[in-house]
C-alpha cells in the first residue's frame, strides 16, 4: 500500500526494511530506534497516531490457512467463474471467511532545517490481519458481487486474530519536494500553501512546524478530470491541557482563552491554525479580534494581527 513519490533521499527501501525487522510494541520505541539509525542527521518524533481504522483483506479456510489476499479480485474472478451463478458460488466456496486488517496509523517526522517545509515525514501503519466473517450464507447465496464483497448486513463475529502484528511503510515524503511539486506557475497560493505562509509570517514561525502538524498528502481530481497535487493538515495529537473556551467572549477575556489555548498546543497563535482547519476554534473569532482591535482592546503582536485582517478579507480553510 505504499504510496511514494516525494523520496528525493532514497529513504524508503530502509524505511521499509525497518518496519520489517521491528515488532509492534506500545509506545513504538524499537521503531523509533530504527529510523533514527537510518540517517544520523534525521531524528524522528511520533508526533500523530489515528486508531480504529480497518480495510478489507483476503480469504482465508477455516482453519486460516490463507485462499487470496485480496478479496475483491479473488471475488470478481469467482464471480466470473461462477457465470453470475450465486447458489455455485455459495456451494464452491461454503466454508470459506473473508479477513480485513485493523490498522493504527503512525505520523513521524524528522526537521532537517529551519524552513517550515524542511522535513521528511513518514507515514507507518501497524497492522494485524483478523478473520472477520464467513464470505457467504449457503442458506442466502449472493445475488450480486457486492453482497459477497461488501455486504449490506451481516452477523457481527469475534475478531480471531491471524497472526502477529506488523508495521507496513505507507508513505515518505520530503517537504520540500512535495511543497516545490504543488506550486504550479503564477496561480494564487491554495489553502495549504497559505497555511504554511501564515505559519512564516507569524509569532509561531519559532517553532518546528512539523512538530506540531502532519500533512495528508493526496491527489484529487480538478475541475477538467487532472489529478492535483494537494494537502490537508492534521494537528499533532497531543492531549489537551484544555480545550478551547473563548466562543462568545470578546476583550479581556477572548485574549486569556487565546493565551491558554495556545500554552496547550505548545506555541503561539496556536489558535488560528486551529481556526483555519477547523479544529475547535470558531471562525467568528477572527472578526471578533479585528472588532477588538479596531477599539481600543489590543492583545495580539502586529505580525499576528495583520494576517488575522488578512483572512477575514479573504478567508480560506484547509
Amino acid at each position: 500500500m505504499s504510496q511514494v513519490r516525494f523520496d528525493p533521499r532514497g529513504l524508503a527501501p530502509a524505511l521499509s526494511a525497518a518496519c520489517a525487522e521491528c515488532a509492534p510494541r506500545p509506545h513504538h520505541g524499537a521503531l523509533s530506534a530504527a529510523l533514527d539509525a537510518i540517517d544520523p542527521a534525521l531524528r524522528f518524533k511520533l508526533v500523530r497516531e489515528k486508531h480504529g481504522w480497518f480495510r478489507p483483506g483476503g480469504v482465508v479456510d477455516a482453519r486460516g490457512g490463507r485462499v487470496a489476499d485480496d478479496l475483491e479480485t479473488w471475488a470478481e474472478a469467482e464471480w466470473d467463474a461462477c457465470h453470475g451463478d450465486g447458489g455455485e458460488f455459495a456451494d464452491r466456496h461454503a466454508g470459506l471467511w473473508t479477513t480485513k486488517l485493523d490498522g493504527k496509523t503512525l505520523w513521524l517526522t524528522a526537521s532537517y532545517g529551519s524552513g517550515p517545509t524542511e522535513f521528511v515525514q513518514v507515514e507507518i501503519e501497524e497492522l494485524r490481519e483478523v478473520r472477520d466473517r464467513p464470505l457467504v450464507d449457503p442458506e442466502e447465496p449472493p445475488a450480486e458481487l457486492a453482497a459477497i464483497i461488501e455486504p449490506l448486513e451481516m452477523r457481527k463475529y469475534e475478531p480471531l486474530a491471524l497472526g502477529p502484528a506488523h508495521y507496513a511503510l505507507r508513505n515518505v515524503v520530503d517537504g520540500v519536494a512535495f511543497f516545490a511539486a504543488l506550486r504550479v506557475g503564477d496561480n494564487p497560493l491554495r489553502p495549504v500553501e497559505r497555511f504554511v505562509a501564515d505559519w512564516v509570517a507569524s509569532s509561531a514561525r519559532t517553532h518546528a512546524l512539523s512538530e506540531h502538524w502532519v500533512f495528508d498528502f493526496h491527489e484529487r481530481k480538478g475541475a477538467f478530470g487532472a489529478c492535483q497535487l494537494d494537502a490537508r493538515p492534521l494537528p499533532a495529537g497531543r492531549k489537551l491541557v484544555e480545550p478551547f473556551a473563548g466562543a462568545g467572549l470578546s476583550g479581556s477575556g477572548l485574549a486569556t482563552a487565546l493565551q491558554r489555548y495556545d500554552r496547550s498546543r505548545g506555541y503561539p497563535f496556536a489558535w488560528f491554525f486551529a481556526l483555519v482547519t477547523h479544529t475547535e476554534v470558531p471562525l467568528s473569532i477572527a472578526e471578533t479580534i479585528v472588532q477588538d482591535h479596531d477599539g481600543e482592546y489590543r492583545y495580539l503582536p502586529e505580525t499576528d494581527l495583520l494576517i488575522v485582517r488578512q483572512w477575514v478579507a479573504t478567508p480560506y480553510s484547509c
